[in-house]
């Protein structure tokens, strides 16, 4: 617990590195079909299972 408030006090500033990566993180729910669309069209080249990197990419699309 000590650790946890020292950090807090000492770096203020994390908490908002951390709310700005939940937000970043956050599920594709809004608009999926056009993220889906996109991604499917960028790993239609890619070998194997697709399904690994479709998320990644819905959010990192959302996020530009």
């Amino acid at each position: 617990r000590f650790c946890a408030f020292y950090f807090y006090f000492q770096y203020p500033f994390l908490e908002d590195v951390w709310t700005t990566y939940k937000d970043f993180d956050k599920e594709v729910v809004d608009e999926k079909s056009n993220y889906f669309n996109l991604c499917s069209l960028i790993l239609n080249s890619e070998r194997g299972d697709k399904s690994t990197y479709m998320d990644f990419c819905m959010k990192f699309m959302r996020n530009l």
